[in-house]
């Protein structure tokens, strides 16, 4: 009996082996980022994606009623102190774990440390549960938008593109295909800038000033009306009206003059400091 397990062990050993490398062969996957721009709800991805290569046919199976082919877009993005997981080639159905190579993947490099992972975007290419629906393509292309949400910022992050391909022949095998559209560290939040005071236009004065006038003007003439005889001329009334748009043009274009500082212990009571001059006032006693 065991001279006839080790036999098939070591033909289904090297049949896997042989179906990895064919399938090596066989998938392409390329994944372009092409912009990321900051807005008010987070960081707006634009991508590119392609995979071909889909129908090559791999140890005599007819990929197009055996496979199954599902993408997805993944951003993974570390926390402090973290690490990035390792992106597996296959998954072993014997020894129940992600590979590399010939090597299972501990837990830490198959998910990382301090690493989340945010499935953005996915699709499926084709499907085997319903094979007469589902077009079974050789190839596959789109353009993906996405957003990646304002939280993030600051923090190292990889966006990739994980193809999984899936041969059901006489057993299933599960396949892995990535492509890394970029990796860095996202923008900071900008802080938002405090409003700044608008200093009033010249023709805001002048509307303002043309506007008090108006309301003087009306209140006169509410006067006049009930005067008997006349007694209050428009020549008082143009007096008037000059005064008060001369008075308020004074005020609202007139720059305000700090008063004084206080004297000094060393200056005499109720003189100036040496150096200061009220405004219009020329030193001529020195």
């Amino acid at each position: 009996m065991k001279n006839i397990i080790f036999p098939l062990f070591v033909a289904v050993s090297l049949s896997l082996v042989f179906l990895h490398i064919t399938i090596v062969e066989a998938v392409n996957i390329s994944f372009e980022v092409k912009e990321i721009k900051l807005e008010a709800d987070g960081f707006h991805v634009k991508a590119h994606v392609e995979v071909s290569g889909l129908n090559d046919p791999v140890l005599g199976h007819e990929p197009e009623k055996q496979a199954a082919d599902h993408l997805v877009v993944i951003v993974d993005i570390l926390e402090p102190g973290g690490t990035f997981n390792v992106l597996p080639e296959y998954y072993s159905i014997g020894e129940a774990c992600l590979k590399v190579g010939d090597r299972c993947l501990t837990p830490e490099e198959a998910d990382g440390v301090n690493c989340i992972h945010l499935d953005v975007w996915r699709t499926t290419i084709r499907s085997i549960i319903n094979p007469t629906t589902n077009p079974k393509p050789d190839s596959f292309s789109s353009d993906i938008e996405f957003v990646i949400p304002p939280e993030h910022a600051g923090k190292m992050v990889r966006i990739r593109a994980t193809e999984t391909h899936i041969i059901t022949n006489s057993w299933p095998f599960e396949s892995y295909w990535h492509s890394i559209g970029y990796q860095g560290r996202l923008e900071e939040l900008r802080e938002s800038e405090p409003p700044t005071e608008e200093e009033p236009s010249p023709s805001s004065t002048s509307s303002e000033v043309g506007s008090l006038i108006s309301q003087t003007i009306e209140k006169i003439r509410d006067l006049l009306a009930g005067e008997e005889g006349g007694k209050i001329t428009m020549g008082i009334l143009a007096v008037v009206i000059i005064a008060t748009a001369a008075s308020l043009i004074k005020r609202t274009s007139s720059p305000s003059i700090p008063p004084p500082p206080p004297p000094s212990p060393s200056s005499p009571a109720g003189k100036l400091p040496l150096g200061h001059e009220l405004p219009g006032v020329k030193d001529v006693g020195r």
